[in-house]
């Protein structure tokens, strides 16, 4: 199972809350019942400082600098896509098997930048099949 090391610390992973169950009763009040599925930790991560770049004859390179290489996150997300968990190592809970829970867009370079990118987000949530 490979393992996200992408923009080692340039990051704080932020835990998002689960959903809540709400609804609307027969006399039109408002309710919150108690979840009946386990707790599903979701995370959502901003990576700063990545960046493309091309080799000597205009290709995407993958190889230099691979831990903020825009097209190595490109190439690692569409090996995964949302179905194939990976290894992540969260800074507080340790070690995770995550996936992603979202598709992962990687925007173009900007403009006069040598390739560097805005700010990339992208959601991850924890795999876990015991649920």
């Amino acid at each position: 199972m490979e393992t996200f090391n992408f923009c080692p610390e340039r990051y704080v992973p932020e835990t998002l809350p689960r959903d809540p169950v709400s609804g609307m009763s027969m006399n039109g009040w408002n309710f919150s019942a108690r979840p009946t599925t386990p707790y599903q930790r979701r995370f959502k991560l901003t990576l700063f400082g990545l960046r493309w770049y091309l080799n000597g004859a205009g290709r995407w390179d993958v190889t230099t600098d691979p831990f903020f290489n825009a097209r190595r996150l490109e190439e690692f997300y569409e090996a995964h896509e949302t179905w194939n968990p990976f290894h992540f190592e969260h800074q507080h809970f340790g070690p995770l098997v995550c996936r992603f829970s979202a598709a992962v867009v990687i925007p173009k370079g900007e403009v006069n930048s040598g390739g560097q990118i805005a700010p990339v987000e992208i959601q991850l949530v924890h795999h876990n099949p015991g649920y």
